[in-house]
């Protein structure tokens, strides 16, 4: 899954709708732990995962897009019982 937000619409809460239903899917289907990658030098998305509950747990990636070798970082989230 992929979660982008048009740059227009950053803040206006459509990105925490988002992801909230995907912790809400998961949690539903029984899911324990969530995991996702962001590039290391988007700050912007590491604070909105952070603030969602997600916290990088020290695992890193390199990537090759188009050639451009960027390093993601992993965050996790815990799923609750009931969101």
């Amino acid at each position: 899954m992929l979660l982008y937000v048009q740059p227009s619409l950053i803040g206006t809460g459509v990105g925490r709708t988002l992801l909230n239903a995907v912790n809400t899917h998961a949690a539903a289907r029984g899911f324990g732990t969530l995991l996702l990658w962001v590039f290391r030098n988007n700050f912007r998305a590491r604070r909105f995962y952070e603030l969602a509950g997600y916290s990088a747990d020290g695992a890193v990636q390199v990537d090759e897009y188009d050639g451009v070798l960027l390093s993601e970082v992993r965050y996790q989230r815990t799923v609750p019982d009931v969101i």
